[in-house]
């Protein structure tokens, strides 16, 4: 609980900007870290209650930084041995007044489908270091208390089916009106507005065609010889509304979510080795 941590930071002697709570509560482990004003750090891959933390969410814009595998720690521990030897320097006790070199690193936020976001641990993908700071955003928080972002990383497909098709939430709503606000100062890999196409076939097919028939892509086409054609596919028209399904066509995650259909994208086959 609260009160056990603060016993343990107290017990520690070392100044506040010298000591880091690192944990997965956000109402027991940061909490403690927020009142004694200590570093903190939070593990988001995998709560022990995620519904406590939801309740506790607004804490998210106190911490210091926030992680989601234990091989992104390192980099995070040399950032926080950075900020204590510059914390020293001052002279100063509260920190928290000063403009830390943690504040001044370029702040890149991300979301990955947990499945996802374990592959990405595992490869070692996302590494804060001297000039970034990769943040792991959370959707049930205020977005803008974890800015200012000038970059995001995502694959929201499990989003858009929760929104889309199974019609619970709008977290990838959410998530579209921040990127659009900010979107001439934050940079976000694949526009979540250009996303919401691979939803319907057709969709994609007619924005395909619309860019294709531009006089630009034209003339470059016609230039260096270039035939682009759209791909095959099959509308099948079904007369009753209520028996209409959404059919989430982003291949590249239809394995992940296990709520959509893969028409034709990207597959892995394994051969088999065959026995001299």
């Amino acid at each position: 609980d609260v009160k056990t941590v603060i016993k343990q930071v107290e017990e520690m002697k070392y100044k506040n900007y010298q000591i880091c709570v690192i944990g997965d509560m956000l109402d027991t482990d940061m909490k403690a870290g927020i009142e004694k004003n200590v570093r903190t750090g939070w593990f988001t891959a995998k709560p022990w209650n995620e519904a406590r933390n939801n309740k506790s969410i607004a804490l998210v814009s106190r911490i210091d930084f926030a992680f989601t595998s234990y091989p992104q720690l390192p980099a995070l521990v040399e950032i926080l041995a950075e900020d204590a030897e510059f914390i020293a320097k001052t002279g100063k006790d509260d920190y928290r007044e000063l403009e830390l070199p943690i504040k001044k690193r370029l702040r890149v936020g991300y979301y990955f489908p947990p499945k996802k976001m374990k592959e990405m641990a595992r490869k070692k993908f996302i590494g804060s270091n001297k000039s970034i700071l990769f943040y792991p955003i959370q959707i049930n928080a205020s977005l803008e208390d974890q800015g200012p972002l000038i970059g995001l990383l995502h694959k929201c497909s499990d989003l858009m089916v929760e929104e889309f098709i199974k019609k619970k939430g709008k977290r990838f709503s959410k998530l579209q009106e921040y990127t659009e606000k900010h979107e001439k100062t934050m940079v976000t890999i694949d526009p979540l507005r250009q996303m919401k196409l691979t939803l319907y076939r057709t969709d994609t097919n007619n924005a395909i065609e619309a860019a294709l028939n531009t006089d630009r892509l034209k003339s470059i086409m016609k230039k260096y010889g270039i035939k682009v054609r759209l791909p095959y596919s099959r509308v099948i028209l079904n007369t009753d509304p209520e028996q209409s399904l959404a059919c989430l066509l982003y291949t590249s995650d239809a394995a992940d979510d296990m709520q959509c259909v893969d028409l034709g994208g990207r597959r892995i086959i394994k051969k088999k080795k065959k026995k001299k």
